[in-house]
């Protein structure tokens, strides 16, 4: 009966240890992914990639290292070690579109275009709202003449202006809010270019913005 009670509180040590350097793989794989994407952003390319490849060291699961790992492959001039990474993470991942669609973009860059064209398939099976799918495979469409199916999906894209136009106002109003007033414009002036595009109720919002903006009546952060 102390034999088996020994065996038991020994079995639970165990897995609370594995438990704990589970919990403590997975910390340590978010602090490096966090570090690698500030360095990428500062674009400081190669140590950002030392973090990312720490990430999955530390957890192998992490799935957003791979593909930030492959980005700072190819924009290093890194090709194949950027396909090879993603294509791991298409094995290790099922339906993993973040990977698909930028393994379709490096073989599109490439100019691998039966390669890019089966990547972009994919996410679009998995995503059929995928506007990077959507806009690459129209392009890839048109460079073959397959013009109809090039039409379908840039209509399909150009849906989507309505809600890049919505952010843009959004994104405005908090610049004025801050007084940032040349930045709230620049924002704003897309929506100047696309408007033939746009819903009559999005140009409102952004009339009605520029209105503020002209009468000085906006609010302001103290």
């Amino acid at each position: 009966m102390e034999k088996a009670k020994i065996i038991s509180i020994t079995i639970f040590i165990v897995i609370f240890c594995l438990s704990f350097v589970s919990c403590h793989g997975k910390e340590k794989a978010f602090n490096y992914f966090e570090k690698g994407r500030q360095l990428y952003v500062d674009e400081k390319l190669d140590q950002a990639l030392v973090y990312f490849l720490d990430s999955i060291k530390c957890n192998k699961n992490y799935k957003q290292s791979y593909v930030m790992a492959a980005k700072c492959y190819y924009l290093t001039g890194k090709n194949e070690e950027s396909k090879k990474i993603l294509q791991k993470a298409l094995k290790k991942f099922d339906h993993y579109v973040d990977a698909e669609i930028f393994l379709g973009k490096v073989y599109y860059f490439e100019k691998n275009y039966a390669k890019a064209r089966e990547c972009f398939t994919n996410v679009l099976f998995e995503d059929s709202d995928h506007i990077d799918a959507r806009f690459l495979l129209a392009e890839l469409d048109k460079a073959e003449g397959k013009t109809e199916y090039a039409m379908t999906n840039y209509i399909m894209v150009v849906s989507y202006l309505d809600i890049i136009a919505l952010s843009k106002i959004r994104t405005a109003e908090i610049f004025l809010k801050y007084n940032q007033v040349d930045k709230a414009i620049a924002e704003i002036s897309f929506i100047d270019s696309v408007k033939q595009l746009l819903d009559q109720s999005t140009i409102a919002q952004a009339n009605i913005l520029l209105n503020q903006i002209k009468n000085q009546s906006y609010t302001k952060i103290p």
